[in-house]
C-alpha cells in the first residue's frame, strides 16, 4: 500500500499496513487533538466503496483507524486503493 500523496515521508509519515483481502490499517501521527474526523473513499474507475468498520482511536497523540474495508459493487472484499483524510482541532 502506498502512502505516496503524504506531506513527508519516512518517521513520523502516515502510515498504511495490509490486514487481509481489501482490509487496512492506517497510522497518522502526532494528529490525536479533539474534535477530530476521519473520511474515507474508494478511488479508481471501478464501483468498488470503502469504509470505517471500526471507530478510530486516539493513542497518546496519534490516531489509529484499526479497520478500513473496501468492498466490490457486490459486497466482496476488494483490495482496491482508498484515500482516507484526518482533521483535528491542532
Amino acid at each position: 500500500m502506498s502512502t505516496n500523496f503524504n506531506s513527508i515521508l519516512g518517521p513520523g509519515a502516515n502510515g498504511v499496513s495490509i490486514g487481509g483481502t481489501g482490509l487496512y490499517r492506517v497510522f497518522f501521527p502526532r494528529l490525536a487533538v479533539t474534535p477530530d474526523d476521519l473520511q474515507v473513499t474508494a478511488v479508481g474507475a471501478g464501483s468498488d466503496y470503502c469504509n470505517m468498520i471500526n471507530e478510530w482511536v486516539n493513542s497518546g497523540t496519534d490516531i489509529v483507524v484499526r479497520g478500513v474495508a473496501c468492498y466490490t459493487n457486490a459486497g466482496a472484499r476488494d483490495p482496491s486503493g482508498f484515500t482516507i483524510s484526518a482533521t483535528s482541532a491542532l
